[in-house]
């Protein structure tokens, strides 16, 4: 659904992307109980850097600049990767009577200086009440022509959701809604727009 010019920017970081886990890795991985303590570590470690590393070239700035114009989300892949974008909490799981809503929860981070979105999306009573930390801002890499720099760019945010049990309309009984509702969760996925 992107633009041309959005395709083959991505269509240039997905050509150097790096091989994809061995299959002697993912071997290890199935049999991980087999192995031994000392090949656990070196595969703990093998692993984590899919994880922790960019896996294609740094992006040309100019290229996540055009891409956030058109997707924001897409250009924070690009500079992210498989990096994770957000964490959630469920107020309704963690049995701590003092913060057993949203409001209070929210409430408490702010007291202790953690900057909040401003709103709670959904209404009191729903089967889903969301809101947010604003999104970490770091430095992270970028190229300009062969130099490498840094520029801020958002990173993850911590998510708040609110669960309560509800009726099920057809059985009656009691339960939480575990899915998503599309439109408060792209208003959460705005937490890391670049303001």
């Amino acid at each position: 659904e992107l633009s041309l010019g959005s395709q083959q920017i991505l269509e240039k970081s997905i050509k150097s992307h790096r091989p994809l886990p061995s299959e002697e890795l993912l071997s290890q991985l199935w049999n991980l109980i087999k192995i031994s303590e000392k090949e656990r570590n070196e595969l703990l470690k093998s692993v984590a850097k899919i994880f922790n590393e960019l896996p294609w070239e740094i992006p040309q700035k100019e290229d996540l600049l055009k891409i956030n114009e058109e997707s924001q989300f897409a250009a924070w892949v690009l500079v992210n990767g498989y990096e994770v974008n957000h964490f959630t909490a469920s107020v309704d799981s963690h049995g701590v009577p003092a913060l057993e809503d949203i409001e209070k929860v929210t409430n408490e981070m702010k007291k202790v200086g953690i900057p909040m979105k401003p709103e709670i999306e959904g209404e009191r009573g729903t089967k889903l009440r969301q809101t947010s930390t604003q999104a970490v801002v770091l430095d992270s890499s970028v190229k300009e022509g062969t130099k490498i720099v840094t520029i801020p760019w958002t990173y993850a945010y911590f998510e708040i959701a609110e669960r309560p049990l509800l009726p099920n309309p057809e059985t009656g009984k009691l339960e939480r809604f575990q899915g998503f509702l599309g439109g408060q969760a792209s208003q959460l996925f705005k937490m890391t727009q670049l303001k």
